[in-house]
């Protein structure tokens, strides 16, 4: 059939008849019917004669053509890579098309466009189709949605995740009356969604499109395809918002259709593909679920219909598995998905860089690194570079957007990195800082960092811009099969190595679960509650893994410490957590936390409070009043006020350069205004949590216009305000947000504050009390006003509430924690007292005229 459709394709125009196109279209459609081979060779006899015949008419040879093409096009699946100049010789016949007849032309791209796209080379692919849309459509047509789906494809392919976004909300609109069009579009926009770091965005899309799906189980003919389609979209967002146990639940749901997946054995290969990750992921928190991981992935790769790929990734993370268990198996699984890989990658190059190319960089490199050979450490190392290249470039070339995510969410990228730094620190004689331009582009990459134009830094500009004296630096970096820690100073710095990831975050979680219990369970001035020691054993547990003792033996002289990477095992809160040397590590040393090393320096680089400007501008926003139409959402919340004696201490300190208002009192077109010029802004107002959105935490403000509740400001509203310098958050859960690895701050308060222009915000991880949320106000004020930057004042309010308790309770340390640049001070006292002074030398003159009136008087008396 091919043949004919070639020769046709290539006929003079100068041979038609009339009737010569139904005659021939009959020939072929009997031709294809036939599967006698006898039989094939008399239908090409028959297509000579009947060419013979033809007369000269153009356009019905044209619409000959036309067909000729389609015939071959819709085997154009079948065709190997050779076939694509028969491909350019139909394209030849098919533009002799009338001209009006548009959406055959655009037919005719978009199959042409698809074989590019199945072929990998998507640059071309996306050239077709943007032409045919501009040519071919301008006013509408048939095949516009299947082209703008296309497109939407190809754009996620090349990276460009906001044209994408676009063009597959215009393929989901122009599709509605196709819901396999409409379906599509729905697929590729969640899996762009995902893309991005956004699964709670994407999610809709994969449940509307699972809704088609059923719907369609119950018609006589339905596309399994498509439900298949959307029940992978559907795992994979589980795994990317790290719901394991969501993901092996639903594999397990979906595996079980016989019916669905009976002709398709490699898409149930794939699921279970699925569910050997989950598990593995899912045994670092539970290691009694080992075994069973091992027995899915050992199964898996027994399947023969897994794709080649598929079993590259079921070997590795087989191999991830035995890594501790059974060296010499391990490496023979990382043998073979190099080679696997390797082969792929090779025949397939232009495919998927972005993922394949880049996970076979990591093979290379973990390979490598079980050498003592020099060679393939280098060369692997270049390969990951060249991968990691790839992988930022096409990053770049993402939107930039508050919220975003950063690098280290997606699959396989924190592999990449972290394989990267072990191979650079096992060449680490050529090389002073193993691993650090690789961090830094990656932390340049981060959502925070990219919306403030924050870029890579060196290490001697982190040590002369970032820290102070008796400062130091630590940074988490995921590492495999270790996490890495960097521990740095102005005059030192050493990488090292603590306990396997999953031990931290087992760890972590743990830690977190006993301090939460802790802080609801606790009251103030009470004597330590039961669950005190719980916390306790799990903050010693936690505190020798990520704290042990070689980096407390370098920070001996430090009386400060800044955090970077905390959010590599997920939120941990370091100021509660015990050292060598004292209970808990906030109250004994000033600690700070920031996003990136990059958004640091962009904090230190820029112009902070002036400590020798005089009192700084407060402006205090306080108390609450809950109206019904919020309280139906948010039931937990209730009124409270501040009472006067607060209000009163922060007047004696700032004066009449301190202003308040009631959070009833603001709506967020005022709060533009009222920062305005403010050096330091405090909120003792609540926040409430949206778990619909990225970003869930919003400030409960005045009421609405309309009546209906009260006002919100969302991070997007903050990241919209003229931000002071200082933003202190006493409000309970402010810094709460959505972790992401690699991308800390991001979701939270405090990342928008950052990007609105502060340099320092204090969040609250948990719940406050009110009582205690003042008492420490007031003193963080206090010290704030002696000159003290802002991470040692915080410091010294936790100790000032340590005493106060008396209970040595980690609950009463959980109030603030400080992200940004924790070096900037404001000078209060220093010119108050000035002016006081003065006012008291009257007053101390007139003492002594009295005692002088006094003294005369008794030696007088005592004279007489």
């Amino acid at each position: 059939m091919g043949h004919a459709a070639l020769w046709l394709a290539l006929v003079s125009p100068a041979t038609a008849q009339e009737g010569f196109p139904e005659r021939l279209q009959e020939l072929l459609e009997d031709w294809d019917a036939s599967t006698d081979q006898e039989r094939n060779v008399e239908f090409q006899d028959e297509l000579w004669l009947l060419l013979d015949e033809a007369g000269d008419f153009p356009e019905a040879l044209a619409g000959v053509r036309e067909t000729a093409g389609r015939a071959l096009l819709d085997r154009v699946q079948d065709l190997g890579e050779e076939e694509f100049e028969l491909l350019e010789l139909v394209s030849e016949a098919v533009a002799m098309a009338r001209p009006q007849d548009q959406p055959s032309r655009a037919y005719w791209e978009w199959r042409k466009a698809a074989f590019l796209r199945n072929r990998g080379r998507f640059a071309e692919a996306f050239a077709t189709v943007d032409a045919a849309l501009d040519q071919y459509l301008e006013a509408g047509g048939g095949q516009r949605s299947s082209l703008l789906l296309l497109q939407a494809d190809l754009n996620f392919h090349l990276g460009n995740f906001e044209e994408a976004l676009l063009a597959s909300d215009r393929a989901v609109q122009e599709g509605e009356r196709d819901p396999r069009v409409e379906h599509r579009a729905l697929m590729v926009r969640a899996k762009t969604l995902m893309a991005l770091g956004l699964p709670d965005q994407a999610y809709p899309s994969v449940q509307q499109a699972l809704r088609q799906a059923k719907d369609w189980r119950r018609q006589p003919s339905y596309d399994a395809g498509a439900i298949q389609s959307a029940q992978i979209h559907a795992v994979s967002h589980r795994l990317a918002i790290e719901d394991y146990e969501g993901a092996v639940a639903l594999v397990r749901e979906f595996s079980s259709d016989e019916e669905l997946y009976a002709n398709s054995p490699e898409i149930l290969a794939y699921l279970r593909l699925l569910e050997g990750q989950a598990l593995s992921l899912l045994q670092r928190k539970d290691p009694s679920l080992r075994p069973q991981a091992l027995a899915v992935l050992r199964s898996t790769l027994e399947e023969p219909t897994l794709r080649e790929t598929d079993r590259a990734e079921a070997e590795l993370f087989l191999a991830d598995l035995l890594i501790a268990s059974d060296e010499s198996e391990a490496r023979q699984r990382y043998v073979s998905a190099h080679g696997l890989l390797e082969s792929w990658r090779t025949t397939e190059a232009a495919s998927q860089p972005l993922y394949w190319n880049g996970l076979d960089a990591i093979v290379a490199g973990r390979l490598a690194l079980r050498s003592d050979e020099p060679s393939p450490l280098r060369l692997a190392r270049d390969r990951l570079r060249d991968a990691l290249a790839v992988l930022l470039e096409s990053w770049s070339r993402s939107p930039d957007r508050s919220g975003g995510v950063g690098f280290l969410f997606f699959s396989r990228r924190r592999e990449l990195l972290s394989t990267l730094i072990q191979l650079e620190r096992r060449l680490a004689d050529a090389e002073e800082w193993p691993g650090w331009a690789a961090l830094m582009q990656v932390q340049g990459k981060g959502s925070l960092a990219r919306a403030l134009g924050a870029e890579s830094v060196s290490p001697d500009q982190v040590r002369q811009e970032m820290l102070a004296e008796n400062q130091g630096l630590l940074m988490y970096v995921p590492s495999w099969p270790q996490t890495l820690v960097l521990v740095m100073d102005r005059e030192q710095h050493r990488w090292v190595e603590l306990a396997e990831g999953w031990r931290i975050e087992r760890a972590r979680r743990d830690h977190h679960q006993a301090l939460s219990s802790l802080v609801e369970s606790s009251a103030p001035r009470e004597p330590r509650p039961p669950s005190a020691e719980r916390e306790r054993r799990a903050a010693h547990q936690l505190a020798d893994l990520v704290l042990p003792a070689a980096v407390q033996a370098m920070w001996k002289d430090w009386e400060a410490v800044t955090v970077v990477g905390a959010d590599v095992f997920g939120p941990l809160l370091f100021d509660v957590l015990p050292t060598s040397l004292g209970e808990f590590l906030g109250a004994e040393r000033a600690v700070s936390y920031l996003p990136s090393i990059p958004v640091g320096a962009f904090l230190a680089r820029s112009q902070g409070p002036d400590a020798g400007s005089g009192i700084p501008r407060v402006a205090l926003f306080s108390g609450a009043r809950v109206l019904p139409k919020t309280r139906v959402q948010w039931p937990e919340l209730s009124d409270f006020s501040v009472p006067d004696r607060f209000l009163v201490s922060l007047r004696k300190r700032y004066g009449s350069r301190m202003s308040a208002w009631t959070s009833e009192e603001t709506r967020l077109s005022h709060l533009e205004a009222r920062l305005h010029g403010v050096d330091i802004a405090q909120f003792l107002i609540h926040t409430v949590q949206d778990r619909r959105r990225e970003r869930p935490t919003g400030l409960l403000l005045g009421p609405r216009s309309d009546g209906q509740g009260n006002e919100l400001a969302w991070c997007t509203d903050v990241e919209q305000l003229a931000a002071p310098p200082l933003v202190i958050m006493t409000s309970c859960q402010s810094g709460v947000g959505r972790a992401r690895s690699g991308d800390s701050f991001a979701t939270d308060l405090a990342g928008a504050w950052l990007h609105a222009g502060s340099h320092a915000v204090l969040v609250s991880p948990f719940d406050l009390r009110v009582g205690e949320a003042l008492e420490f106000s007031e003193s963080f004020h206090q010290h704030l006003g002696r000159g003290q930057s802002t991470a040692k004042a915080l410091m010294h309010a936790r100790q000032d509430q340590l005493s106060r308790s008396g209970s040595g309770s980690a609950a009463q340390l959980v109030s603030l924690q400080l992200v940004g640049n924790g070096n900037q001070a404001f000078a209060v006292e220093s010119s108050r007292s000035a002016k006081e002074g003065w006012a008291w030398w009257p007053r101390l003159l007139g003492g002594l005229g009295v005692l002088s009136v006094i003294a005369v008087v008794w030696k007088r008396s005592s004279s007489r």
